[in-house]
C-alpha cells in the first residue's frame, strides 16, 4: 500500500471529487455496516466542513444504497455521497491515495481488514468498538474508536480531518503503527488478506471436496446395484 497512484487518478473517475475533503467508507453496502449512522454522522460533519464528501466503496446488497441514498437526501447531503460500487486492484489503491479519513463503524465486525489497508496507506481511522480487529487498538494519533452512533462517529471524523490538514497525507504516524503491528505494511498486511480469503474459502473447498467424493461414491453405489430387468 505503500505505492498509491496520485489522488488525481480517483479524481478524473469521479470528478466532483476535486477540491473536497473525503471520507472513505470500503465495504459492502449493507445493513450490517451501519451505514444509515454513518451518513446522519456525515451530516452533521458536512454542516461544520461543507467541502467533505463521503465515498462508499463496495458492492450493494438487499437495495440497501436505494435505502441509503433516500435518506441522505432527507439530510440535505445526497449530493455529497458517491456510490462507486466494487473496485479492485489499482482503482482500489487510488480510493485509498484520495481519502482523508476511512469510517468502519459496523455494529459487529470479526476482522475489518480494509482498517489495516487504509492505515498502510497512510490514512487516519474511525472505527467502532465492534470491530475486533482494534480492540487493543488505544484511541489516539490516526486512530479513533468509537461507539458506533452518530455523535461520536461524527467528533470522531472531524477530529481526524483537522489531522489530516495539519499532519498531511500519507499519514506517517497511521503507516507506523501499520508496520509496528504487521511488520512491513505492505507484505504483511496482504499476507493478512491472503490468509482472510483462505479462512473463508477452506470450509467451501472441504464442503466441495466432500460432495465430489460423496457424488462419486453415489455414482458408485448406483452403478453396482442390480439392474431392474427391461421391459
Amino acid at each position: 500500500m505503500k505505492e498509491l497512484p496520485p489522488p488525481s487518478l480517483f479524481e478524473a473517475k469521479f470528478p466532483p471529487l476535486q477540491n473536497r475533503e473525503v471520507v472513505l467508507f470500503v465495504g459492502r453496502i449493507n445493513w450490517v455496516k451501519n451505514l444509515d449512522r454513518l451518513i446522519e454522522a456525515f451530516a452533521m460533519v458536512h454542516a461544520r466542513r461543507p467541502t467533505t464528501a463521503l465515498v462508499l466503496v463496495g458492492p450493494g446488497i438487499d437495495g440497501a444504497q436505494s435505502d441509503l441514498e433516500t435518506q441522505a437526501e432527507k439530510l440535505g447531503v445526497k449530493g455529497d455521497l458517491i456510490f462507486t460500487g466494487l473496485l479492485e486492484g489499482e482503482d482500489l489503491k487510488a480510493a485509498y491515495a484520495r481519502g482523508q479519513v476511512l469510517a468502519l463503524v459496523s455494529q459487529k465486525e470479526n476482522f475489518g481488514l480494509v482498517a489495516a489497508e487504509a492505515l498502510a496507506a497512510g490514512l487516519s481511522v474511525v472505527i467502532s468498538e465492534g470491530v475486533d480487529m482494534a480492540r487493543n487498538w488505544e484511541s489516539r494519533g490516526p486512530v479513533r474508536r468509537v461507539a458506533p452512533y452518530p455523535e461520536p462517529i461524527a467528533k470522531a471524523i472531524l477530529d481526524l480531518l483537522e489531522r489530516s490538514t495539519t499532519v498531511g497525507l500519507p499519514d506517517p504516524e497511521a503507516r507506523a503503527l501499520a508496520e509496528r503491528t504487521w511488520g512491513n505494511s505492505h507484505s504483511s498486511v496482504q499476507q493478512l488478506l491472503e490468509t482472510f480469503q483462505k479462512i473463508i474459502e477452506d470450509p467451501f473447498s472441504r464442503r466441495a471436496a466432500k460432495g465430489e467424493k460423496t457424488g462419486k461414491n453415489q455414482r458408485h453405489y448406483l452403478s453396482q446395484r442390480p439392474q431392474s430387468p427391461q421391459r
